[in-house]
């Protein structure tokens, strides 16, 4: 099975080019609105001179977009961004996959990958008991 042998799976009849255009305008109109204050997500810069360093999206520059960046907990924010996490086709899969129950418990947004070795993080996102 491809999921067993690469770790991950493509599902593309999901999410039309439509509804992933109009996330994308979303996150770009939050990147556009964030200093004013009403984001409480915090970004990661992943690349660069300021590598590591986690700061509150509303004092992000805009030349963090340039670098490998992860916006943490959009999802709490962000209604379309809680649609496509919660999208009943993509968790009815998702559901059938691991046979058991996915549940949401953050969202990270990047938009170009994140330059990270393989790792695992569920001792940081443990799943609820």
């Amino acid at each position: 099975m491809f999921w067993e042998e690469k770790g991950y799976i493509v599902l593309e009849s999901v999410f039309s080019e439509n509804r992933i255009d109009a996330f994308w305008a979303e996150v770009e109109e939050r990147w556009q609105k964030r200093k004013d204050g009403s984001s409480p997500v915090s970004i990661d810069i992943l690349e660069g001179e300021e590598s590591g360093k986690r700061m509150m999206f509303a004092d992000a520059d805009e030349s963090i977009r340039d670098l490998p960046y992860k916006l943490n907990d959009l999802f709490i924010v962000y209604e379309g961004c809680r649609d496509v996490c919660l999208d009943t086709q993509m968790v009815d899969q998702l559901n059938e996959l691991i046979d058991g129950e996915v549940s949401a418990i953050n969202s990270l947004l990047f938009e170009r990958g994140s330059q990270q070795p393989g790792h695992v993080d569920i001792y940081y996102m443990a799943p609820p008991v």
